[in-house]
C-alpha cells in the first residue's frame, strides 16, 4: 500500500478521534516515505491527543527537520512542538516555539484560519512566558549533612549490627544500600573539574563519567535516600549533560523514535555505543520524573517520563531478550524494570491526587496488577546469585507492597465513588483494608510504610462493620512497630510531616476501645467507630 493511501486512512480515522489506530496507519506511511514532513506533522497530533507527549514533541522537531526544504515557516508544526513543551513543563522551550509558530504565519493579509492561528499562538506564547519568567517555587528539599539522626546514618549503624546476628528483615539494610549508591553518585559529581577557556572565556567541564547510572541505582532502591547539599543541582545539570554529549544520547527524541533509530545505531556503532547511550537516555529521565514529581509537585509529568521509560525498557527487554546482560546493559534487566515501575506507582498516586481522571485510576490498577505479576515472575536468589540484604529487599519485596498499597489506594477511591451503592461501596473498602494490610505484612517491621498502611487499615476499618477485636489487633501491630520505625525513620521528610502526633492520635483512640471494653461498655463483637469516641 502506497504513503498516499496510508495517510488516507489516518486521516479518516483521525477524523473519528480514533488517534491511536491513527498514529499507526501514519507509522507504517513514514516507514515507506520518511521524508513526508505531513506524515509526521500528523503523527505528532495523534500523539498529543493521546497525551504522548515525549513522542509529540519527537515527531514535531522531524516536522521541522524535513519541511524546511518545502516549508520553512511550518507553523502548525511550531505549534505542536509547543503545545507538547507546554505540557511536559518545559516553558522556556515551549515560548521558543510558539514564537517561532507566529513567526511563521503570514505578516499581512491573513484569512480567517490564519487569523485563528495567530490568536491562539499569541495566547500560547504569553502563558509560557509568563511561567518561565516566573521564580520557581519549590516543594521543600532536605539540605543537610549527615547527623546521627538522618535516616542512612540510623540504617547503617543498625546494619552494623545485624552483620553480626544474620537479622535481614530490616529496611535500614536497604536505606544504607540505597546511600552507599547516592553517595557514590555525589562524590563523582564533586570530582568534575571546571575552568574558563583563556581564549573565548568560556567555562569547560570536565565530568566523571557514570554518576547518573549510581544515582538512578540508589533512587529506584529507594527514593527516601535523596537529599541535596550545597550546589547539587547546579552540578548535576552539568553532569548530566556532559553524559549526554560523551555517549551521543536520544536528548530530544521520544521513545518510539528511539525504537525506530536503535537498529540502525546498533549496525554502525555495536552495543558498546548503543548501550550507554540507552542507559543514560533512560536515566535522565527517571531523574528528571523524580525532581518533578518530588520538587514541584508536577506529577502529570513524571508520570509521561516514567511512562516513557517503562515502553522503552519493556521494548528493550523482549527485542534483545537474547543478548547478553554484559552487552546490552542492566537497564533491560527484570529488577531494574520492576524498580522503574514501583516510581510509576507513585507518579499515578500524585497525578490522581492532583486530578481525579478516572483514566489515571485505571492506569493504576494496571500497572498494580502488572508490577504483582512481574515480581512474582522474578527468580528467586539463591546464596550463589550473592545479591545483597538490601537489593532482595527492594527489587524482591517493596515492589509487591507498593503495589499492594496502589490497590489499597485504588480501591478506597473507588468507594468514595460509589456513596450512592452502600453494598458496593462496602466491598471495595474491604478490598482496599486486605490490600493495606497484605502491603504492611510484606514490609519489615521497621519501616515507617509498615506502620502507615497499619494506620491507613485502621481508618477504613471505621467505614464498614468491623468487631472490636479485629480492631484491637491491628492496634496492636500499630503500637508494636512505631518504635522500630522511629529507631531509623524519625528524622524523615514523611515523619517531620507530623505523622507522630498523628500516631498519638491514633493510639489515643485505642486507650479509649480498652477502657470501653474493661468497662464493659462494648464487646469484642462490637462495632466501635472513631466518631462513637468523643
Amino acid at each position: 500500500m502506497s504513503a498516499d493511501k496510508l495517510k488516507e486512512e489516518g486521516n479518516a480515522l483521525f477524523a473519528k478521534k480514533q488517534y491511536g489506530l491513527a498514529a499507526l496507519k501514519y507509522t507504517e506511511a513514514i516507514e515507506i516515505d520518511e521524508e513526508n514532513a505531513v506524515l509526521w506533522a500528523n503523527r505528532a497530533a495523534c500523539r498529543l491527543n493521546t497525551r504522548q507527549f515525549m513522542d509529540a514533541a519527537s515527531d514535531s522537531e522531524k516536522v521541522l527537520f524535513t519541511a524546511t526544504k518545502l516549508d520553512p515557516g511550518y507553523a502548525k508544526a511550531w505549534a505542536r512542538l509547543a503545545t507538547a513543551h507546554d505540557a511536559l513543563h518545559d516553558y522556556k522551550y515551549s515560548a521558543k516555539a510558539w514564537r517561532a509558530a507566529l513567526d511563521s504565519l503570514p505578516k499581512d493579509y491573513l484569512n480567517a484560519s490564519e487569523q485563528k492561528q495567530k490568536e491562539q499562538y499569541a495566547a500560547g506564547l504569553k502563558a509560557a512566558e509568563a511561567i518561565a519568567n516566573k521564580p520557581l517555587q519549590p516543594a521543600p528539599v532536605l539540605y543537610m549533612s549527615n547527623t546521627d539522626d538522618h535516616p542512612w546514618v540510623a540504617g547503617r549503624r543498625l546494619v552494623e549490627q545485624y552483620q553480626h546476628t544474620g537479622f535481614f528483615n530490616s529496611s535500614a539494610w536497604l536505606i544504607n544500600e540505597a546511600y552507599n549508591d547516592f553517595k557514590e553518585g555525589v562524590d563523582l559529581m564533586k570530582a568534575m573539574k571546571q575552568w574558563k577557556d583563556p581564549r573565548s572565556g568560556q567555562t569547560l567541564i570536565q565530568a566523571r563519567f557514570g554518576a547518573l547510572e549510581v544515582l538512578v541505582n540508589a533512587i529506584i532502591l529507594d527514593k527516601r535516600v535523596f537529599h541535596a547539599e550545597g550546589n547539587f543541582f547546579e552540578l548535576y545539570k552539568k553532569q548530566v549533560e556532559s553524559e549526554c554529549r560523551t555517549v551521543n544520547a536520544w536528548t530530544k527524541t521520544g521513545p518510539e523514535e528511539i525504537m525506530r533509530e536503535v537498529p540502525s545505531r546498533l549496525a554502525s556503532e555495536g552495543w558498546k555505543g548503543v548501550r550507554p547511550a540507552l542507559s543514560v537516555t533512560i536515566r535522565a529521565w527517571i531523574l528528571r520524573a523524580h525532581f518533578d514529581s518530588g520538587m514541584q509537585r508536577r506529577h502529570d509529568v513524571a508520570v509521561e517520563f516514567t511512562t516513557r521509560a517503562v515502553q522503552l525498557l519493556a521494548w528493550g527487554r523482549e527485542t534483545y531478550k537474547n543478548v547478553p546482560k554484559s552487552e546490552r546493559g542492566a537497564i533491560f534487566s527484570d529488577t531494574f524494570i520492576i524498580g522503574v515501575r514501583r516510581h510509576l506507582l507513585e507518579a499515578l498516586i500524585g497525578a490522581y491526587s492532583e486530578k481525579s481522571d478516572p483514566q489515571i485510576l485505571e492506569d493504576l490498577y494496571e500497572e498494580a496488577t502488572q508490577v504483582l505479576k512481574e515480581a512474582a515472575a522474578l527468580k528467586p536468589p539463591t546464596p550463589a546469585d550473592g545479591i545483597s540484604p538490601g537489593f532482595f529487599l527492594g527489587f524482591h519485596r517493596y515492589p509487591k507492597a507498593d503495589a499492594q498499597a496502589a490497590l489499597g489506594f485504588y480501591h478506597a477511591k473507588l468507594a468514595l465513588r460509589s456513596r450512592t451503592n452502600q453494598a458496593e461501596a462496602e466491598e471495595y473498602w474491604r478490598k482496599s483494608i486486605a490490600a493495606y494490610t497484605e502491603a504492611a505484612d510484606i514490609l519489615p517491621e521497621d519501616d515507617e510504610q509498615h506502620a502507615w498502611f497499619l494506620n491507613v487499615a485502621l481508618e477504613y476499618m471505621d467505614k464498614v462493620t468491623t468487631p472490636l477485636a479485629t480492631k484491637l489487633k491491628m492496634y496492636e501491630r500499630l503500637r508494636s512497630s512505631i518504635p522500630k520505625t522511629e529507631a531509623i525513620w524519625r528524622m524523615s521528610s514523611f515523619s517531620r510531616g507530623g505523622v507522630p502526633q498523628h500516631y498519638q492520635q491514633v493510639l489515643g483512640y485505642e486507650k479509649k476501645l480498652r477502657e470501653g471494653l474493661d468497662s464493659g461498655k462494648w464487646s469484642l463483637s462490637t462495632d466501635v467507630r472513631r466518631e462513637q469516641l468523643s
